[in-house]
This record gives structure tokens, C-alpha cells and sequence, in this order.
């Protein structure tokens, strides 16, 4: 069996309530285990807790209780200054509004997060991340001078160009057009399949969702498989 890469073991999260009564329980005890290579889905409606999901998986936010373990290291008692270059090396992510520096290129972008790494020959990595997704022409271009799908494919090329154990993918499609979204879903899906990346997609997009090997439904703060298709 693989080894899993990132385990949540019961992790719940609260929020003061705003009437200062009993405190807002968003997630209740929720457990995944996610194997390497493995990609999973995560649906759910406004307000079910998918971004307080996904701000404890990328160490971004601290849980009420609970582990969260990428790897073999806990997020959760990690040092701040040693968590920062953990998730630099060890986490992708992928954004629905891109987050990409405006006022770097193309290359630039795609360079920094492995700079940042030390990586001796970022450039060239970066280079080759954005010709597999099809950007070789368009090295030099600022985000303004892009459109939305080729800014989005700079942001999966910065998220895949340090190999990372997981990748984290935030409504990698949500601010597209359908005909954009799909290439950009295809694009995404083989990038991951050949690398054999493991990803947890978090979406409300159940066309999108279908297309991991597993489809988890995140309901009264706990995550439930889906119904087999």
C-alpha cells in the first residue's frame, strides 16, 4: 500500500460566536487519509468549511484540536519559522483567483517559489514548468498581458515546478469561462496524473469533482464519501 501523505486526524476548528453565546463549530472531528499519488475531491456548499479546510491543511491556520500531518511532520506543533519552509518546499497550491506578482514576468513568477528553495537552476526548471503547460511563447509576459486561462496555467506551473508531496487546488477553474475551465481542467488533471501527484481539489463543482479517484462530501463539519457513480 502507499504511504499516505497527508493525514487529518481529528481535526476540528471553532470560531468565536458573534452573539457571544456557545462558540461556531465549523469542523467536527474530520479524519482523510490521503495516499500518494492519490487525487481527492472535496464538495461542499457556501459556509460547510472548505476554505477553514483548506487554510489547516496549508499550515495557513491553527485547528481548535486535532493533527495535521503532511508527511511525517505534524503542521500543527510546528515551529513558525520551520513551517514556512516546509510548506514552501513541500506544498503546491493553486488559487481560483491565480495570486500571481504583478509586476514579475511569466518566468519570474514560476522561479521565485523555487529561488526561495535555493534551487541552483530555478530559471531553468521554471522554464521547462511553462512549456508543459503550453507557455514557452509567453516567458516574458506580465499577468496584465495574459488572459485568464494562461494566468491560470502560470499559477499550476508555479504550484507543480517545486514537485511538491501534495497540491492543494482551491476552485482551480471557478473564475473562468466554461471553454477556458475545461482546457484548464484537462490541463491540470494530466499534470498531475503524469507526474503522479497526490491533490485535494476542493471545489463546489461536481463535473470537476468526479474526475478524482475519490469524491468526499464535507456535511455538519465531517467529510463523507460520496455514493459510488
Amino acid at each position: 500500500m502507499s504511504k499516505s501523505i497527508l493525514v487529518l486526524d481529528n481535526l476540528s476548528k471553532e470560531f468565536p460566536s458573534v452573539s457571544g453565546g456557545q462558540n461556531l463549530r465549523i469542523l467536527d472531528g474530520l479524519g482523510l487519509d490521503l495516499r500518494a499519488g492519490e487525487t481527492v475531491a472535496v464538495l461542499g456548499t457556501s459556509g460547510s468549511g472548505k476554505s477553514t479546510l483548506l487554510s489547516l491543511v496549508a499550515g495557513l491556520d491553527a485547528p481548535s484540536g486535532g493533527a495535521v500531518f503532511l508527511g511525517e511532520k505534524n503542521l500543527v506543533t510546528m515551529p513558525e519559522s520551520e513551517l514556512v519552509s516546509y510548506r514552501a518546499l513541500h506544498l503546491g497550491i493553486v488559487f481560483q483567483q491565480f495570486h500571481l506578482m504583478p509586476h514579475l514576468s511569466a518566468l519570474e513568477n514560476v522561479s521565485l517559489p523555487l529561488e526561495l528553495a535555493d534551487n541552483e537552476d530555478a530559471v531553468t526548471n521554471a522554464r521547462v514548468a511553462l512549456q508543459s503547460v503550453g507557455l514557452a511563447e509567453r516567458l516574458d509576459h506580465y499577468p496584465a498581458q495574459l488572459s485568464g486561462g494562461e494566468c491560470q496555467r502560470v499559477a499550476i506551473a508555479r504550484a507543480l515546478c517545486v514537485e511538491p508531496l501534495l497540491l492543494l487546488a482551491d476552485e482551480p477553474t471557478g473564475s473562468l469561462d466554461i471553454q477556458t475551465a475545461d482546457s484548464v481542467a484537462d490541463l491540470l488533471f494530466n499534470l498531475v496524473q503524469n507526474g503522479k501527484t497526490t491533490m485535494l481539489l476542493v471545489t463546489h463543482n461536481l463535473q470537476l469533482a468526479q474526475r478524482c479517484e475519490r469524491v468526499l462530501h464535507l456535511r455538519d463539519g465531517r467529510l463523507v464519501e460520496a455514493a459510488a457513480r
